[in-house]
């Protein structure tokens, strides 16, 4: 169930976003600078918003936490829709609705994900993780395909679409088990150096430099590539990743098992930094950059799995503030990569954005590898989940 709800409450954001900005330009209400804020913040709000919200989901039952994103989604989707039928061009009114709409998200998510790290024992969490990763990346294609079908077809109701998702969502969340409120801190065993923080430092510090390689592909290939490429094939590209993931993501789970945490952590980061270096000769084609893309679907199968695992034992089974730190380090990495990254291509210097993608990625696996035993130590340390 919490696969289905993850799912469709993703689509909730996805349907909206892709076209937030042409959406924003249609109206003439404002110039593109502002459109540019105010979806810029959407963004950041649902990329970094999860820390406002660890104490609020740590405590209270995730289920609730579920429903009152999906509450704020549909508050937001409304608003934005009065602000277009207005319309009003106050820049501030947008860039509230919009925050709010992208906190909506992000509340979203950490509900979920610590849901999943709470539900699955120490030894399934990886495998759980990864299912979460096949939901996400199956939203993750359906959802701009909807999005482009609802801002030809249903331009004026733009804004409301997500309200359907949003209802479906709260409905199944119903639905889910409860869990305990967690009202003390768990302590942390003395003596137990996997639980130092070190460890939750250097989970955090590979996760946002892998992130920095991810983000080339995310962020940075799109604007990189279109000259060379053309807009379909670059959409067609994404597709085929998120096809990848999920045709691929229990095969490779499966293959995982053969292998320790560092040696996974550095076969993927390898991955990842030859996809990121390959993404700089799309002029030699699409059979190129597909391998590219397939070099960086397979890292992140392995990697975002594995690393959100690694979280949860590093914050000694705090689900909520080990995820709420994860998704707080993905959004300033990518964030950071897609602001500097993009600046790099407009100077004309993008294959640098891509090299410095690679470097960050094969970084990770020479630190992982320094920190072999540290490692080690903290995966096979089985704690519960706490909240």
């Amino acid at each position: 169930m919490i696969y289905v709800i993850r799912f469709i409450s993703y689509t909730v954001w996805g349907v909206v976003y892709p076209f937030l900005a042409v959406w924003l330009i249609g109206l003439r209400v404002f110039d593109d600078g502002a459109v540019g804020l105010v979806v810029g913040v959407a963004v950041i709000t649902n990329r970094v918003g999860s820390l406002a919200f660890v104490h609020v989901v740590e405590r209270y039952d995730k289920r609730l936490a579920i429903i009152a994103s999906q509450v704020m989604a549909v508050v937001a989707s409304v608003a934005l829709h009065l602000l277009s039928v207005g319309p009003t061009g106050s820049v501030l009114a947008w860039a509230f609705v919009g925050g709010l709409f992208g906190l909506a998200n992000s509340l979203a998510t950490l509900a979920q994900v610590t849901f999943i790290a709470q539900q699955f024992p120490h030894e399934e969490r990886k495998r759980a993780f990864a299912y979460e990763n096949i939901s996400l990346n199956i939203a993750g294609g359906v959802a701009p395909l909807l999005s482009s079908f609802v801002i030809v077809s249903l331009t004026g109701s733009y804004a409301l679409v997500p309200i359907a998702f949003a209802v479906t969502t709260t409905v199944l969340a119903v639905r889910l088990p409860r869990d305990a409120p967690v009202e003390a801190p768990v302590a942390e065993p003395s003596g137990v150096d996997g639980f130092r923080g070190g460890d939750r430092l250097a989970v955090l510090g590979f996760i946002f430099l892998t992130m920095v390689a991810y983000g080339q592909f995310y962020g940075v290939f799109p604007v990189y590539a279109v000259a060379d490429l053309g807009e379909g094939t670059v959409g067609l590209l994404f597709a085929a990743s998120s096809v990848m993931i999920v045709v691929l993501q229990a095969v490779v789970l499966r293959l995982s098992t053969r292998f320790d945490d560092v040696r996974l952590i550095v076969v993927a980061n390898v991955f990842m930094a030859a996809g990121s270096l390959l993404l700089i000769f799309t002029s030699g084609g699409v059979r190129v950059v597909l391998v590219a893309v397939l070099c960086v679907a397979l890292a992140e199968m392995v990697s975002g799995p594995l690393y959100q695992t690694l979280a949860v034992q590093a914050f000694h089974g705090r689900a909520t503030r080990a995820m709420g730190a994860v998704t707080f380090v993905w959004g300033v990495g990518e964030a950071g990569t897609i602001v500097v990254g993009l600046a790099l291509v407009d100077a004309g210097l993008g294959a640098v954005s891509f090299l410095v993608g690679a470097a960050a990625a094969l970084a990770v696996a020479v630190l992982a590898t320094a920190l072999r035993r540290r490692l080690l130590r903290l995966g096979r340390v089985a704690v519960p989940s706490a909240g």
